[in-house]
């Protein structure tokens, strides 16, 4: 190890300002750890990539203190950067080979760059859009962002926003400048609810190293997602809304009327509905009338339902389509031809989503109660207006006919 620090010095220089990039190198140790503008980097190979950011630089070594283990130098770095030239100190730890164990770069306190207070890395100005006066502390970034600490410190756990450096030895945490708007971005999805896993990728895709296309769709994809949940939240969120204001409104009341059904004949797929089915068998009765029928019915589909399809979760259903015509050969064999009675039914059309249908189911439940009719066991939806017809579901129509009277053969 070359015991005279200023010989060392002067050894450092030259290989710094070398074209042979491995020369500078050689002087660390393979677990050298290297600390630049408030950030750390480990190892040779971080050391490399740091590097690899480091244009060309001049020194001017001014003083020169300490012992072959560890000492210090100042010196003027000048080069195409902004703010050159600029002051800075070096601070060598060196092990018993004579090999750099740990290198720390800093501003020098009794030397600032005029007018711009910069100071650029070394052994040259590395990133320049980052300085050391840029690193905040935790505080710092924190009234910056309106961000409290706990919630940084929770991000960081959580692998969200990982500070641009932690000293090792006191475990503080600093930020740069550039990770402001990183953190007000992770801020608004996680008050909008994205999931963790998805903010994940999101954040990988929006700082993955390549940037690509593949990342730039990976980014949207995600936020296109959460959108669409976020809006289709808010359009339950608005109908419940309305729903409640029609509840408290003491003059709200749907119109429901006494009516007589008409007979009708149809296709029909009858079957019995396990609790929890969801209401993938409407779709598979709907695919396998439409099947039968050939061709789009003139007149509207509709549904015949137990009431225990409601109150227990499971029941007995009917889904059918009218029909003119005998079922044709070949026809689905869940299907069959049907003929409906005439029938009386306290009636009401729900208007919108179904999402409120209750409402409508109330008001016509309450009618027949007050007007002291006799429910049957079953209910009838038909589908004025519905999904097959339009994609906007404040369009849709819905007849709800409560059954009242004894149907007639």
């Amino acid at each position: 190890m070359t015991a005279d620090p200023r010989a060392f010095v002067e050894e450092y220089v030259a290989a710094a300002t070398a074209a042979d990039r491995a020369r500078y190198l050689a002087l660390f140790d393979d677990n050298v750890v290297v600390r630049d503008e408030g950030r750390t980097h480990r190892g040779l190979t971080e050391v490399r990539r740091w590097l690899d950011h480091v244009p060309p630089v001049e020194y001017d070594v001014r003083e020169v203190t300490g012992t072959g283990a560890v000492c210090r130098a100042v010196a003027e770095v000048s080069g195409d950067f902004p703010g050159s030239p600029v002051t800075l100190r070096f601070t060598f730890d060196r092990d018993a080979r004579g090999a750099i164990t740990r290198l720390e770069i800093t501003p020098d306190p009794a030397c600032s760059t005029p007018g711009t207070g910069q100071a650029p890395a070394g052994p040259g100005p590395a990133r320049q859009e980052h300085t050391m006066t840029e690193r905040l502390t935790i505080g710092e970034f924190s009234r910056i962002t309106h961000l409290s600490i706990r919630t940084l410190r929770r991000y960081h756990e959580q692998d969200l926003l990982v500070p641009a450096d932690v000293d090792p030895v006191t475990g503080y945490r600093y930020y740069s400048p550039g990770q402001v708007r990183l953190a007000q971005t992770i801020r608004r999805f996680r008050d909008l609810d994205l999931p963790l896993a998805d903010l994940r990728r999101f954040l990988e895709a929006e700082t993955g190293a390549h940037g690509g296309a593949a990342d730039r769709d990976t980014a949207r994809q995600v936020v296109a997602a959460h959108l669409r949940r976020l809006e289709d939240r808010l359009g339950r969120t608005q109908r419940a809304v309305e729903a409640l204001r029609e509840l408290l409104d003491p003059g709200a009341e749907r119109t429901v009327t006494l009516e007589l059904l008409p007979p009708q004949r149809v296709y029909a797929v009858s079957l019995d509905v396990p609790e929890g089915a969801g209401l993938d068998w409407y779709d598979a009765a709907m695919r396998d009338l439409d099947a039968a029928a050939g061709h789009r019915p003139v007149l509207p589909p509709g549904g015949r339902y137990t009431h225990e399809l409601f109150t227990e979760g499971h029941g007995h259903a009917t889904v059918y389509l009218p029909a003119e015509t005998p079922l044709p050969p070949g026809a689905p064999a869940t299907v069959r031809e049907l003929d409906l009675p005439a029938r009386t039914a306290a009636v009401a059309t729900h208007t919108g989503p179904h999402e409120d249908l209750d409402l409508t189911y109330g008001a016509v439940g309450s009618f027949a109660a007050r007007h002291g009719l006799r429910a049957q066991n079953i209910v009838e939806e038909v589908y004025l207006v519905g999904p097959r017809d339009t994609g906007q579901p404040e369009r849709w129509r819905t007849l709800v006919a409560w059954l009242t009277a004894p149907e007639h053969p």
